[in-house]
Protein backbone atom coordinates (compact mmCIF):
# COMPACT_ATOMS: atom_id res chain seq x y z
CA UNK A 1 0.00 0.00 0.00
CA UNK A 2 1.26 3.37 -0.72
CA UNK A 3 1.32 5.77 1.69
CA UNK A 4 -0.59 9.11 0.95
CA UNK A 5 2.79 11.29 1.02
CA UNK A 6 4.29 9.05 -1.56
CA UNK A 7 0.78 9.57 -3.74
CA UNK A 8 1.06 13.63 -3.50
CA UNK A 9 5.06 13.26 -4.14
CA UNK A 10 4.45 11.00 -7.12
CA UNK A 11 1.40 13.50 -8.35
CA UNK A 12 3.67 16.75 -8.47
CA UNK A 13 6.86 14.91 -9.76
CA UNK A 14 4.66 13.94 -12.65
CA UNK A 15 3.30 17.23 -13.11
CA UNK A 16 6.90 18.86 -13.22
CA UNK A 17 8.14 15.95 -15.68
CA UNK A 18 5.00 17.11 -18.12
CA UNK A 19 6.27 20.82 -17.83
CA UNK A 20 2.94 21.90 -15.73
CA UNK A 21 3.12 24.25 -12.71
CA UNK A 22 -0.41 24.28 -12.36
CA UNK A 23 -1.28 23.30 -9.38
CA UNK A 24 1.20 25.67 -7.61
CA UNK A 25 -0.07 28.55 -9.92
CA UNK A 26 -3.86 27.60 -9.20
CA UNK A 27 -3.34 27.21 -5.28
CA UNK A 28 -1.15 30.57 -5.24
CA UNK A 29 -4.65 32.73 -7.04
CA UNK A 30 -6.89 30.88 -5.17
CA UNK A 31 -5.96 32.37 -2.33
CA UNK A 32 -5.00 35.93 -3.62
CA UNK A 33 -8.27 35.58 -4.99
CA UNK A 34 -9.80 34.70 -1.53
CA UNK A 35 -7.59 37.61 0.38
CA UNK A 36 -9.20 40.05 -2.58
CA UNK A 37 -12.66 38.52 -1.69
CA UNK A 38 -12.02 39.07 2.11
CA UNK A 39 -10.76 43.10 1.46
CA UNK A 40 -14.11 43.71 -0.61
CA UNK A 41 -16.50 41.80 1.92
CA UNK A 42 -14.28 43.98 5.17
CA UNK A 43 -14.96 47.19 2.39
CA UNK A 44 -18.72 46.32 1.75
CA UNK A 45 -19.27 45.90 5.59
CA UNK A 46 -17.86 49.50 6.16
CA UNK A 47 -19.76 51.16 3.39
CA UNK A 48 -22.52 49.48 5.31
CA UNK A 49 -21.77 50.68 8.67
CA UNK A 50 -21.27 54.30 7.13
CA UNK A 51 -24.19 53.89 5.78
CA UNK A 52 -25.98 53.05 8.96
CA UNK A 53 -24.43 55.77 10.95
CA UNK A 54 -25.96 57.92 8.04
CA UNK A 55 -29.26 57.00 8.21
CA UNK A 56 -28.92 57.25 11.78
CA UNK A 57 -28.21 60.76 11.74
CA UNK A 58 -30.95 61.12 8.47
CA UNK A 59 -33.78 59.79 11.18
CA UNK A 60 -32.36 62.21 14.05
CA UNK A 61 -32.68 65.17 11.92
CA UNK A 62 -36.13 64.34 10.05
CA UNK A 63 -37.27 63.89 14.18
CA UNK A 64 -35.68 66.88 15.05
CA UNK A 65 -37.86 68.84 12.32
CA UNK A 66 -40.76 67.31 12.73
CA UNK A 67 -40.70 68.33 16.40
CA UNK A 68 -40.28 72.02 15.26
CA UNK A 69 -42.64 71.74 13.03
CA UNK A 70 -45.48 70.60 14.91
CA UNK A 71 -44.59 72.13 18.12
CA UNK A 72 -47.46 74.15 19.61
CA UNK A 73 -47.37 78.33 19.07
CA UNK A 74 -45.49 80.38 21.12
CA UNK A 75 -42.95 77.60 22.68
CA UNK A 76 -39.57 78.08 21.45
CA UNK A 77 -38.29 74.89 19.82
CA UNK A 78 -35.79 73.00 21.63
CA UNK A 79 -33.31 72.20 18.45
CA UNK A 80 -30.44 69.33 18.98
CA UNK A 81 -27.06 70.53 18.65
CA UNK A 82 -26.13 68.17 15.95
CA UNK A 83 -28.44 70.09 13.13
CA UNK A 84 -26.34 71.44 10.97
CA UNK A 85 -25.68 75.81 11.94
CA UNK A 86 -27.88 76.82 8.55
CA UNK A 87 -31.02 74.59 9.39
CA UNK A 88 -30.33 75.70 13.08
CA UNK A 89 -30.77 79.64 11.44
CA UNK A 90 -33.50 78.41 8.77
CA UNK A 91 -35.72 76.94 11.78
CA UNK A 92 -35.34 79.97 13.91
CA UNK A 93 -36.18 82.16 11.37
CA UNK A 94 -39.30 80.08 10.56
CA UNK A 95 -40.44 80.12 14.07
CA UNK A 96 -40.09 84.15 14.20
CA UNK A 97 -42.13 84.20 10.61
CA UNK A 98 -44.70 82.04 12.45
CA UNK A 99 -45.50 84.18 15.47
CA UNK A 100 -45.45 87.32 12.71
CA UNK A 101 -47.91 85.43 10.81
CA UNK A 102 -50.31 84.88 14.14
CA UNK A 103 -50.05 88.82 15.07
CA UNK A 104 -51.07 89.70 11.84
CA UNK A 105 -54.08 87.49 11.69
CA UNK A 106 -55.20 88.74 15.23
CA UNK A 107 -55.01 91.99 13.71
CA UNK A 108 -56.78 91.34 10.22
CA UNK A 109 -59.86 89.75 12.84
CA UNK A 110 -59.87 92.59 14.60
CA UNK A 111 -59.67 94.60 11.90
CA UNK A 112 -62.99 92.89 10.19
CA UNK A 113 -64.45 93.25 13.58
CA UNK A 114 -64.00 96.47 13.75
CA UNK A 115 -65.55 97.22 10.04
CA UNK A 116 -68.34 95.02 10.66
CA UNK A 117 -69.28 97.07 14.43
CA UNK A 118 -68.97 99.60 12.18
CA UNK A 119 -71.12 98.96 9.08
CA UNK A 120 -73.77 97.49 11.71
CA UNK A 121 -73.99 101.12 13.80
CA UNK A 122 -74.39 102.67 10.22
CA UNK A 123 -77.15 100.18 9.36
CA UNK A 124 -79.15 100.89 12.62
CA UNK A 125 -78.27 105.06 12.39
CA UNK A 126 -79.92 104.80 8.62
CA UNK A 127 -82.83 102.80 10.18
CA UNK A 128 -83.56 104.79 13.28
CA UNK A 129 -83.22 108.11 10.69
CA UNK A 130 -85.73 106.69 8.59
CA UNK A 131 -88.31 105.68 11.34
CA UNK A 132 -87.56 108.31 13.50
CA UNK A 133 -89.34 106.49 15.97
CA UNK A 134 -85.40 105.36 17.75
CA UNK A 135 -84.27 107.34 20.57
Amino acid sequence: MKSPLNNETNKKEKMEAQGSSRPLGGHKSAINWRKANRERKLALLQDVDKLKKKLRHEENVHRALERAFTRPLGALPRLPPYLPPYILELLAEVAVLEEEVVRLEEQVVNFQTRTLSRSCLRLLQEECGEFKGCN
